[in-house]
């Protein structure tokens, strides 16, 4: 199924010779799920995983794909993670409990987890990382 896309500037695509389709952007977004989806061959298959397989081959089957900074429409493959389900159920768990602060006037980025300093990044998608990161360590222990 990968050689039906192609990933260019952060998005997936059907390649070119895909009749009807080519060179359109993979996906739609599931209002009910928050995730990206595309159907093919009477089976739907989530956007993330693609963009996860196109880059890193398949998914082991004891783990899963997190999108980083909690989006789950955005499929950069920078934002997107492997996780075990355990890490994944604890970063989802109340919806708030890995909410975290990035100021972004300031450069560069500071993260801030549960008024704790985290520190600071040059891109968003770094300081979302290091909360992240600093959230699944600190519930862990």
């Amino acid at each position: 199924m990968m050689n039906l896309f192609e990933y260019k500037n952060n998005k997936l695509y059907w390649k070119p010779e895909q009749k009807w389709r080519g060179g359109k952007e993979v996906g739609c977004y599931d209002k009910d799920t928050g995730y990206c989806r595309v159907g093919f061959q009477g089976k739907y298959y989530y956007v993330h995983r693609i963009v996860w397989e196109f880059h890193n081959g398949k998914v082991p089957k004891d783990m899963q794909i997190d999108h980083i900074n909690g989006k789950r429409a955005d499929n950069r493959i920078e934002n997107l993670q492997l996780v075990t389900p355990r890490q994944n159920q604890q970063r989802r768990a109340d919806g708030k409990c890995f909410v975290f602060d990035i100021y972004k006037k300031e450069r560069p980025y500071k993260a801030v987890k549960w008024r704790k300093y985290i520190g600071y990044y040059g891109t968003p998608c770094g300081a979302y990382m290091a909360a992240n990161t600093h959230a699944i360590q600190n519930y862990n222990n």
